[in-house]
């Protein structure tokens, strides 16, 4: 396939599936090398074996490529995992192959925001801010509903999100990161845009080859999120709000320094 029959089918994908496409998801773990999964991991598996009764079955909401529920099924969990691009879902069966699992994860083509299995978790997850591309009203309450849906009574429901009073504090600004993928150099740029009105910022992604050429353009609109309408949206759905904190340091207060922090709640 050529560059170019690829953003061809890249953008008539765009429509229904704006973000994670093709090219983009195929430099995504490369992308996100630095981002520290195990210490994550940590966290999340701390804080579902903290819960009782203990959890077991998980369900990963917007699970990407798999970098939190792999390492969790090493650890014992049973996963299922639901991701609407399924490039993104193709690279997670690769890694779980790759780490030797054959039982104990599977993998779901869906919206979180719709998706209905015939089956009941003991926790639910939607992690590297999946609740922020959510941008109305109407699809956070979908996708926490749909995790509410398929929660037993008490299961646990942990998800990260952008905190309002830290982007407001500090808008995000433009960045350029420099990463390598089989062994080439790429630069992505990243130009953000903030409405505080609807508390969305836009963000415009430019992946350009070393020398220079465009490889992929991706523009993503991620929501960032308030403690009393987060309290809303959850008590809404049918969930108790457990514990807001900094994320990944849980020792440390929520503040406006705090720009990702981690949410559980319980399902009543």
């Amino acid at each position: 396939m050529t560059l170019a029959t690829t953003h061809a089918s890249a953008a008539l994908e765009s429509a229904a599936n704006p973000e994670f496409r093709e090219v983009y998801a195929g430099f995504y773990d490369d992308l996100y090398a630095d981002k520290d999964y195990a210490a994550e991991v940590d966290v999340l598996d701390g804080l579902l074996r903290a819960s009782e009764p203990a959890v077991r079955r998980i369900l990963d909401l917007g699970c990407g490529t798999g970098g939190h529920a792999i390492p969790l099924a090493l650890r014992g969990y049973d996963i299922l995992g639901v991701d609407r691009a399924e490039h993104m879902l193709a690279a997670a069966r690769r890694k779980a192959a790759s780490a030797g699992l054959q039982s104990g994860v599977r993998w779901r083509q869906a919206d979180v925001r719709n998706v209905r299995l015939d089956d009941i978790f003991d926790g639910a997850l939607m992690m590297f801010a999946v609740l922020g591309y959510q941008t109305t009203d109407d699809d956070v309450r979908a996708a926490l509903t749909t995790g509410r849906t398929h929660l037993r009574r008490h299961g646990i429901l942990a998800f990260d999100v952008w905190f309002g009073p830290a982007v407001e504090h500090a808008p995000p600004c433009e960045r350029v990161k420099t990463f390598v993928h089989r062994g080439r150099t790429y630069t992505r740029r990243t130009r953000p845009q903030t409405d505080r009105t609807s508390r969305v910022c836009t963000v415009n992604f430019e992946l350009t080859d070393d020398d220079g050429n465009v490889i992929e353009r991706e523009t993503h609109r991620m929501r960032y999120f308030f403690p009393e309408e987060l309290d809303r949206f959850l008590r809404a759905s049918g969930f108790h709000l457990a514990r807001m904190t900094a994320f990944p340091d849980l020792n440390l207060p929520v503040s406006r320094d705090s720009w990702n922090v981690l949410v559980s709640a319980q399902a009543v």
